[in-house]
Formats: C-alpha cells, structure tokens, sequence
C-alpha cells in the first residue's frame, strides 16, 4: 500500500452551512445552544497557518467525549458554524434521550419489527460480538422503507464515561453523526460520512489509485481552493475514491517539498469528503486536509497524541510520498463524475440512499437525536455491511451474496 493511504488521523465532520442559509443565519439561530450544552468558547486558530482557510475549535470542558471539536469555512462565520454545531452534535450523542428496549435481536423481528443485524455493522477494535445477546436498542427509521426499525444503543452513543462503556463490542464513534439547518440536511450529511468513510476504506486496500488531473479541474470555488494550497507553497494531490455506491467521493493529501525544513511545513495531512456534488466533495476534501494541517499544527485536539504528530512530521513519510506523488499517473477528470445533486436537501438525500440500496444488501437507517428544547435537528445513520472509519474499527468480514 503507498504511504499515502497508510495515515490514519484524528476524524473530522461535514460542515453545516446551507445554500441560501447565510452561515451568520445559522450562527445567530443556534448560537445560543452553545452555552446551554457547555461550550465555553470558539477559538479562532486560522493565524497559526499562512494558507488562510478559517478554522475555528469548540471547547466544551465537560465533555463526555471529545473537549474540542472543529470547523471550517470559507469565512469565519462558517468556520465557526462547523466548530459549534460538531460540538452540539456530540453533546446529543453523549446525551441520549430516547426510547430504549432490552432484548435479542430475534425478539424484536418476533414482534414484527425490524432490526438491525449486529454482525453487518462495525466492530470496536478488539470487541467481542455475540448477535444473540441481549442488548439495548434505540428506535430508527429505514429510509427506504419509513418502516420503525431497532439500532443498538451503542452504536448511536457518544458517551466514553469509563464505568458506563461496558465490554467493546460495536463500534461507538461519530461516523454517520450530524446536524444541519434541517433535519433532512443532517440525515444527507450524516449518511453521506457513512459513504465516505466506507470508501475510503475500500480505496486504502484496492490497487487502482485514481488520481484526478488538476488541470481538469472548472469549479470556481475548487480553483479557489487549490491557489490557497499553491500560494502557500503546498503541493496538493487529489483521488476520485468513489465506491460501488457511485455517490461522489474525493481524498487528496497536502504537503510541503521534502527539502522544506519549517516545524509548520513538516506533515502530510489527508482529506476525504462525499456529496453529491463532485465539484463540492472535491472542494471539501481539500478543505479537510486544510483544517487537518491547522489541527496538527495547533496540537490541541485530544486525541491527537504525540506518537501521531511525529508519524506525520516524520521526513521518511514525507519523502516517501512525495516520491511515490511524483510516479504516480493521473487518469481521471472531475468531469467523469456524474453528479447526484438536485438542489434540494430532501431530493438529494432521496437519491443518495437510492444509490446506496440500490441492487446492495446495505440498509441505511437514521435516529433523531434532536432535542425539542434545544431546537438543533441532529441524525445518527447507519448503514449495514459498510466499513467502520479506517484505523477505528475491525475490518468487515466478507459476507455472502453481494454488498
């Protein structure tokens, strides 16, 4: 496998902002929840890099997880739309407040109702799985079918208090968590994560690369992006990892020449990101490994340890990728995508599920995490038979019949 799929780093979120919703619009309508969930301040941390894209963190001190959560933007105000709201999301999750039954998977499908299959979704690293135990569960809904349907309770909860974990089984982490203006954005964003991580996943372990051809490259807002990398003396690389689902999926990696011997240059940073846009989750790829950059170099996430900050600034890594960067062909054009936006939140969260059910044995299922006093619509997905985050979770077991 190339160096440059071997990272694995600290795991980031979608942003928040809507067309036609002003990111000030959103920041003044949920602003205030950010006290009331424990959020202490947004530290604006853009200076501590000289490519220029805000980053904004969240600092939440009482927090059942993570303390601190990220955003970006275009402008400040969307930088801190993201850090505020992946801080508000999380509190949900750490938080549950929902319905639970205790029972065996085959006590509720006795009952009539659906329930997901414990052995199609991702393990905790080292978990022990028995599907027959009983087990908390917490009510969803298929999207493809509107039918009630049962998720375990851990594979939704953020808490990481130590006396109420439990034994690792499933998989507990934000993948498939979001929120959004509305709740039909939060579920898009949050299935569309699902899709991403999946993807990358997928492409970490196949042999074609995909390398998109930047001079292919039209959007204005993706050019935009890519003079930011350039004017900052980066070198930017940029893959089509698109599944088997089709829906668009982009990875890219940003790094310095070898010979750059700055502490603030040293590191090859990733990003990956999924919309239905090709051109969009180009842009968010970039700004993904943009925001990754800043996070490395401003050291205050709590989960980024110091063995991972050497990994990354390791000369070995950086030569070696840039290397194997300056091999490698590049064979795709943005164009190739076609794209899945139709320009409505609720349409394009209709066609990205067609596209992942479609002739697959995924199920995709969404929880409605949001609280009536607090008023943010927040959504955990998840999707059966799909890798958990890459470096997070067991890899799946090859099951019979197709994906």
């Amino acid at each position: 496998m190339p160096d440059y799929r071997r990272a694995e780093s600290p795991r980031r979120r979608h942003g928040h902002t809507s067309p036609g919703i002003p990111p000030e619009a959103t920041l003044r309508r949920f602003g205030p929840v950010g006290k009331q969930v424990g959020i202490t301040r947004l530290a604006d941390v853009t200076g501590l890099d000289r490519v220029g894209l805000p980053v904004y963190l969240a600092i939440r001190p009482t927090a059942r997880s993570l303390v601190t959560s990220i955003g970006k933007g275009l402008t400040p105000a969307a930088a801190k739309v993201g850090a505020l709201l992946e801080s508000v999301e999380t509190w949900h999750a750490e938080h549950l407040h929902l319905p639970t039954r205790t029972a065996r998977h085959a006590d509720i499908t006795a009952d009539g109702e659906g329930a997901l299959d414990v052995a199609e979704l991702p393990r905790a690293i080292g978990g022990m799985l028995d599907p027959h135990q009983k087990r908390s569960w917490v009510r969803g809904v298929d999207l493809t079918t509107q039918a009630v349907t049962w998720v375990p309770e851990e594979s939704v909860s953020m808490n990481f208090v130590a006396d109420q974990l439990g034994e690792p089984g499933l998989a507990r982490n934000s993948n498939g968590l979001a929120s959004g203006n509305s709740l039909e954005q939060a579920m898009l964003h949050a299935l569309c994560e699902v899709v991403e991580r999946d993807a990358e996943s997928r492409w970490r372990a196949a042999s074609e690369s995909h390398r998109v051809r930047l001079d292919t490259v039209e959007d204005p807002l993706c050019r935009r992006l890519m003079g930011m990398v350039r004017s900052a003396g980066l070198h930017l690389a940029v893959w089509d990892v698109t599944s088997h689902t089709t829906v668009p999926c982009y990875g890219c990696v940003v790094l310095a020449p070898p010979q750059c011997d700055s502490v603030l240059d040293a590191g090859v940073h990733d990003g990956f990101s999924c919309h239905p846009s090709p051109a969009t989750a180009f842009a968010g790829a970039i700004k993904e490994a943009l925001q990754k950059r800043l996070t490395y170099i401003a050291g205050s996430r709590d989960d980024l340890s110091r063995e991972e900050v050497e990994r990354v600034r390791s000369p070995e890594l950086v030569e070696a990728v840039w290397d194997e960067l300056a091999a490698e062909p590049c064979d795709m054009s943005l164009q190739d995508r076609p794209s899945l936006s139709t320009g409505s939140w609720a349409d394009d969260l209709r066609a990205v599920v067609r596209a992942v059910t479609s002739g697959t044995r995924h199920a995709v299922v969404a929880v409605d995490l949001t609280r009536q006093e607090l008023g943010v619509p927040v959504a955990k997905v998840l999707v059966t038979r799909m890798e958990g985050p890459f470096g997070m979770c067991e890899p799946a077991e090859p099951g019979p019949g197709p994906l």
